[in-house]
């Protein structure tokens, strides 16, 4: 590997702080660097960079920053594009947009659930996602449902 700024080819693996503001607030997230010991310059992967955003974007999303500003930064945190989303919470691309430059109310239901996509994904799920598929493409349930075997009382 060569340094794209210098041509150098040593490198040193170090943390560095990396730093993201959305709506007034700034977000803080350690990140592995590979530090060109030429020129110092920093390489990070695109992975730990996206870690971070997601991390800030649940932040948001736990403090309940409803914007459209956030709306969109977290939309970005799940590499979904407005037509993606839109897929997903059943309205047009141009709804997002309008929601995102706040130009129409922001459905607060919608963003909550975006919140809830991002926490899934930190947590390695997709479960909201997966809730969201199954009202598009309900599955048929047999008329009775066996849930499983009922738990003894206390003795």
């Amino acid at each position: 590997m060569r340094c794209t700024n210098c041509g150098g080819g040593r490198f040193e693996r170090r943390d560095e702080e990396h730093v993201i503001q959305v709506a007034g607030r700034k977000f803080a997230g350690r990140v592995a660097a590979d530090v060109c010991t030429s020129c110092g310059e920093s390489f990070v992967d695109a992975t730990e960079l996206a870690r971070v955003e997601l991390e800030a974007a649940d932040a948001l999303g736990r403090a309940g920053i409803v914007s459209g500003e956030t709306f969109r930064f977290m939309r970005h945190a799940l590499g979904m594009t407005a037509k993606d989303v839109g897929v997903e919470f059943d309205v047009a691309a141009e709804t997002i947009s309008r929601w995102e430059n706040e130009e129409r109310p922001l459905d607060r239901l919608a963003w909550a659930t975006l919140a809830a996509m991002v926490r899934d994904r930190l947590d390695g799920n997709e479960r909201t996602r997966e809730q969201l598929r199954a009202m598009r493409e309900p599955k048929r349930l047999a008329k009775t449902v066996h849930l499983g075997e009922a738990k003894s009382a206390a003795r």
